[in-house]
């Protein structure tokens, strides 16, 4: 995740388990879409599937409280300076998710004269 941060362009941050059903479901999602703005966007996954708050793993603690984590699949939308979008959490259409890498790969280009930029669908800010 630190090299993706590092690239300079929009990162797509997938919180997910091999536990979680819905996390198993949206994979080959996840994988076409990658397939389709990975030029565009670079794609991470992180596995929590054996995550317990403050059990020692700093690096994942760390992560999952800076994208406020509370539940899975988790997928954050992150600008090229770090600032985070929005985050979609739970089971969702591909159309949702191609809708906003669709608008995030526009905002991102505009993204440092821009407050905040919207995208189609937005869980928190």
């Amino acid at each position: 995740l630190q090299v993706a941060l590092q690239s300079k362009r929009p990162l797509l941050v997938d919180f997910s388990a091999t536990w979680c059903v819905d996390c198993l479901q949206s994979a080959g999602t996840m994988r076409d879409l990658k397939r389709q703005f990975g030029q565009d966007v670079e794609f991470v996954t992180l596995d929590v599937s054996s995550w317990v708050a403050n059990t020692g793993d700093d690096d994942l603690d760390w992560w999952t409280r800076e994208f406020r984590v509370d539940g899975i699949p988790h997928i954050a939308f992150v600008l090229p300076d770090r600032r985070v979008i929005t985050a979609l959490i739970g089971s969702l259409p591909e159309d949702v998710l191609r809708a906003n890498l669709e608008a995030f790969v526009e905002v991102s280009k505009e993204a440092p004269t821009m407050e905040l930029p919207p995208l189609p669908y937005v869980m928190f800010d």
